[in-house]
């Protein structure tokens, strides 16, 4: 197995089950996350090793290819499963489009956006990632960030593997650094600006005092 250590910078995070794991209908209970890429966002290769390098977001599938290439040679193996750097529509990897049963793309996507997909196992990794914010102090849950939406950095290892005869290429995840608040996916918290006053009748006054 082949393994490169990558560090992405200013992404979006999306479907974060990073304070919790997540357990699939089938299969292992793992802590994860969606990294959304956007113009600004970079990837570094090697981070902190004489060989960092620093790429746009949009180069990431060279450095896919570049692991493969080390691992399996050149060209890369036909068929080979992709589940690490994604496009919403589905049209590059091994994953579904990112849409809902209606076939609607969800909050922070179009067919377009191109993300990819971290996950450590509980069983190894009972704590989760580690979390930090952005003096890389830890960030306790009752920080109540970073959530889906939030822009941060997070360090991952992109890796190969053969499994049932198949080759193919994953992420882990290994810790995420908070950056700053971004508009939260889905619904808006509840607001009640929207209401008008309604003039409380004395049977009513006398309902409500304890």
């Amino acid at each position: 197995m082949t393994t490169l250590p990558i560090r992405l910078n200013g992404v979006r995070a999306s479907f974060l089950d990073i304070r919790s794991p997540y357990t699939p209908p089938s299969g292992d209970a793992k802590f994860k996350g969606n990294f959304i890429g956007l113009p600004d966002s970079t990837v570094t290769a090697n981070p902190k090793t004489d060989k960092e390098k620093t790429y746009p977001f949009s180069e990431f599938q060279k450095l896919l290819d570049a692991l493969c290439n080390e691992e399996w040679g050149n060209p890369n193996p036909p068929k080979l499963e992709n589940y690490a750097y994604a496009k919403a529509d589905g049209t590059n990897s091994a994953r579904k489009p990112v849409t809902d049963v209606d076939g609607n793309y969800y909050d922070g996507y179009d067919a377009d956006t191109c993300y990819i997909v971290a996950s450590m196992k509980a069983e190894k990794s009972p704590e989760g990632p580690m979390i930090v914010d952005q003096l890389k102090q830890p960030m306790p849950a009752e920080t109540g960030h970073p959530i889906a939406g939030d822009i941060v950095n997070a360090n991952i290892n992109l890796f190969s593997y053969v499994y049932n005869n198949q080759k193919g290429v994953s992420a882990s995840l290994v810790a995420i650094q908070y950056v700053k608040a971004g508009e939260p996916f889905g619904a808006k918290p509840a607001d009640a600006s929207s209401f008008d006053e309604v003039e409380v009748e004395d049977e009513a006054k006398e309902a409500t005092c304890f």
